[in-house]
């Protein structure tokens, strides 16, 4: 491979490197997932991906339930099937999620996260 072919790969390959290092952590959290699978199911939760970081409304999502947030035990049982098509590698542990639209998002997100890395 010519000298400069292999200067022009290595430039393309950390222009690459930084895109994915920007984008590792809402993968690896898996917040952002779950912020877009309830936003799918409600009208009350939206969020911006174009921002940096993503603009969420309710900034406090975290601390709420899922009936806070306009879902029913339906509503959850959809939220959790969206879930899994954006982590569909830990399917199995989405599925342990119960139905019940009064568990707080927050601890649905620490249970995702540590499902991710219990994945890795």
């Amino acid at each position: 491979m010519p000298e400069d072919t292999k200067a022009l790969r290595k430039t393309a390959d950390a222009h690459m490197d930084s895109l994915i290092a920007d984008k590792g952590l809402p993968i690896t959290t898996g917040a952002l997932q779950v912020i877009i699978a309830i936003a799918s199911v409600t009208t009350m939760v939206t969020v911006k991906t174009s921002t940096k970081p993503p603009t969420v409304v309710p900034d406090d999502l975290s601390s709420r339930t899922f009936a806070e947030v306009g879902l029913d035990d339906d509503g959850v049982a959809v939220f959790k099937e969206n879930l899994k098509v954006l982590l569909d590698f830990i399917a199995a542990e989405i599925d342990k999620l119960p139905d019940n639209k009064n568990v707080n998002i927050g601890k649905v997100m620490e249970f995702v996260r540590l499902s991710i890395l219990a994945a890795d």
